[in-house]
């Protein structure tokens, strides 16, 4: 309330009887730093006013005081802030761990513990299922070394997954075994057939050079169709295990289908 403002209230208070509070209130004007009326009614009329005064020092005293606590919350809130942006880093951290260790460096590809831990969360029934191996693979291990076997692993995906696209997922099962799903979305199944034709041909007619020897290599791929009427993931992939098992049987590179 402005000086003018009070004593306008005074004369209000002189008039109504309060003589000695308008003399105390006004002895003291000098020193107010503000002042906090609260007006009371009866019958509709002004009866008296609830004023608390507070002096320069104990507005100094309260403004001292907001500044402290608008400085704690302050800290408190960046304290906040601070450790929000660790919780979130930490968890991309290990998602990023986590993400590394699902794939494979040379292809991009995802490796058996991808599939394990999220088998739940893949909805097989919206793909075509087939397992690739390579045939005779230990055969190159053993004359070459493994070294030179992963380089060979790492070529015959990345022929594979040239003939893939976005949808699909590509998981390196086993050593030299992939399991490919194949998204029925884009295909029919005659197009799956046709694709997985063309990737046993394409790695039968790639030349592989290890060391100072080139070497052909042939596929053996069992394939699941049927993954609608199939009970979980890990049935549909038992599935087309059996049919890759029938290719080997028959003379290996090949694509047999199993039929339910």
């Amino acid at each position: 309330m402005k000086k003018k403002d009070i004593g306008v209230l005074v004369d209000y208070v002189y008039k109504h009887g309060g003589i000695g509070m308008s003399a105390t209130f006004l002895d003291n004007i000098k020193d107010l730093g503000f002042t906090l009326i609260k007006p009371m009614f009866q019958k509709n009329d002004i009866s008296l006013f609830l004023v608390i005064d507070y002096t320069q020092t104990s507005y100094n005293t309260l403004t001292s005081l907001l500044i402290v606590s608008v400085k704690y919350i302050t800290i408190f809130f960046a304290l906040v802030l601070f450790l929000l942006a660790l919780l979130i880093s930490y968890f991309l951290r290990n998602s990023y761990i986590r993400n590394r260790s699902y794939r494979n460096p040379e292809t991009g590809t995802y490796y058996r513990s991808y599939l394990t831990d999220n088998y739940e969360k893949i909805n097989f029934l919206n793909y075509y299922i087939a397992l690739i191996d390579i045939d005779r693979f230990k055969r190159i291990n053993d004359i070459y070394g493994h070294e030179c076997g992963d380089n060979v692993i790492n070529s015959v995906i990345k022929k594979i997954t040239n003939l893939l696209i976005k949808q699909d997922i590509f998981v390196q099962y086993g050593g030299e075994e992939f399991l490919v799903l194949i998204s029925k979305k884009e295909i029919t199944v005659e197009n799956f057939r046709d694709r997985l034709e063309s990737i046993r041909v394409i790695i039968e007619e790639q030349i592989f050079r290890v060391q100072d020897d080139i070497i052909n290599i042939t596929i053996s791929i069992g394939a699941f169709i049927q993954s609608e009427v199939a009970s979980s993931l890990q049935d549909t992939i038992q599935n087309a295990d059996t049919a890759l098992y029938e290719a080997k049987h028959q003379g290996r590179n090949r694509v047999p289908y199993f039929d339910i």
